[in-house]
């Protein structure tokens, strides 16, 4: 009816633009309303995470250019924080119900809580290695390391944030040994006295052995296991050495029986002496090659492969002595063999044809006096000390060669007064 007057609203959700009032007039024969305005949808605007810690996971529902109303989003946490009981895990855009052209929101209920463990893990006798810093937070994970001597027991050692503690089993305990078996080695007649009860990690345990027998090695507590385990072995049985380089048999060294009695005398030095020496001169020249079976871990019996050879150059001109030592380690023997001719030189001598022969031949024991030696028989002095020093695990190795002669014409030989070189 012309008159009439009108106020326009728009839905929840939607905006007004244009006139709110119309009011219909006349036009010639019949009737219109003034300027009609419209409603344009309203939209939340981009979600953007507005809590401490939140974050957007994943859109769900209706998409535009803005999130319009009705469009929802899957919400969580960031690492290192967690949400609170009873938070929804929704974020959704809405307009208030009932209230016409109000403007839409986000609205979610969800708070995240800093989440971070304040303490970290210990152990008495460990230390604990952790993927962060000073701070701990949610899935950041420590792991327990032991020294020497104790494992990781009742668990992995694994511990991870779950605030506000770590969680996690595990901790460091010595590595003991159950108590021995000595029953299981044959011609054992008792145990030593320390082997009642369990054993630490290191500890011994020493074993007596029948009438006509003698022991060999001891029961050894190696991170919870017994690795090399003794033998007794009948009083008469003989032994032998062999000493090699990267796998190549260099010499093969027979002990005599009764050596070695236990793990420790087999691990003790070998002496191998040989002299050689010039026949026309007073001075002698001694080479001392000692092989060291250097101790095995876990206590098992040295390899070949454990041996390092030390050799000496000895050489005596009256009451005066001078020595060379070089250490020689697996595969340096042609280090050696330039060392030897350096050490030579540098006592006034000329070394011709210095080599190593393999293999290393093994003959018996033996003193010969050079021709030429002096009536003091220095040469054989020394070489008779060290047969002494040695006792009966000195064996000759007569293939290692070394060949010296005196100091070409006009050379003059120095007196050997420096002591040890």
């Amino acid at each position: 009816r012309v008159g009439v007057v009108c106020e326009v609203w728009c839905l929840p959700g939607w905006r007004l633009t244009g006139p709110r009032r119309v009011v219909c007039r006349a036009q010639g024969p019949s009737a219109a309303w003034t300027e009609l305005p419209s409603c344009e949808r309203q939209s939340c605007g981009f979600f953007k995470a507005s809590g401490p810690g939140m974050t957007a996971v994943k859109r769900l529902g209706a998409y535009a250019v803005s999130s319009l109303v009705g469009a929802r989003f899957k919400v969580g946490c960031e690492r290192g924080w967690q949400a609170e009981t009873g938070s929804s895990r929704f974020v959704e855009c809405v307009s208030p119900k009932g209230v016409l052209e109000s403007l839409p929101e986000w609205r979610h209920n969800i708070s995240c809580a800093a989440s971070w463990c304040p303490i970290r893990p210990t152990d008495p006798h460990g230390t604990f290695v952790c993927s962060r810093g000073e701070t701990s937070i949610l899935g950041d994970a420590c792991q327990l390391s032991c020294p020497e001597g104790y494992r990781i027991l009742d668990g992995t050692g694994r511990f991870e944030c779950r605030p506000p503690y770590f969680e996690g089993t595990g901790r460091c305990g010595a590595a003991m040994c159950p108590p021995v078996n000595w029953r299981s080695v044959p011609s054992v007649s008792r145990p030593a006295a320390n082997c009642s009860g369990w054993l630490r990690h290191g500890q011994t345990c020493g074993v007596h052995c029948r009438d006509g027998h003698r022991p060999l090695g001891v029961f050894q507590c190696t991170f919870g296991e017994y690795g090399q385990r003794p033998e007794c072995i009948a009083a008469g049985t003989s032994f032998r050495a062999d000493l090699s380089v990267r796998g190549v048999a260099l010499a093969s060294i027979e002990l005599p029986p009764g050596t070695p009695a236990t793990d420790a005398d087999f691990q003790r030095a070998l002496a191998v002496a040989i002299a050689r020496g010039t026949n026309s001169s007073p001075e002698d020249i001694a080479v001392l090659a000692t092989a060291v079976l250097a101790p095995a871990p876990g206590g098992r019996r040295p390899a070949p492969t454990d041996l390092r050879l030390t050799y000496q150059v000895r050489v005596r001109d009256g009451a005066r002595a001078a020595a060379l030592r070089a250490d020689v380690a697996a595969g340096a023997a042609g280090w050696f063999r330039a060392q030897l001719s350096s050490a030579l030189r540098e006592l006034g001598y000329e070394a011709h044809g210095v080599w190593l022969q393999r293999p290393l031949a093994v003959r018996e024991w033996s003193v010969r006096r050079h021709p030429g030696a002096g009536a003091a028989g220095s040469g054989a002095g020394l070489i008779a000390g060290l047969a002494t020093a040695c006792a009966a695990a000195c064996v000759c190795l007569s293939s290692l060669g070394l060949g010296v002669s005196r100091p070409k014409p006009g050379r003059t030989l120095r007196r050997l007064s420096r002591g040890t070189l």
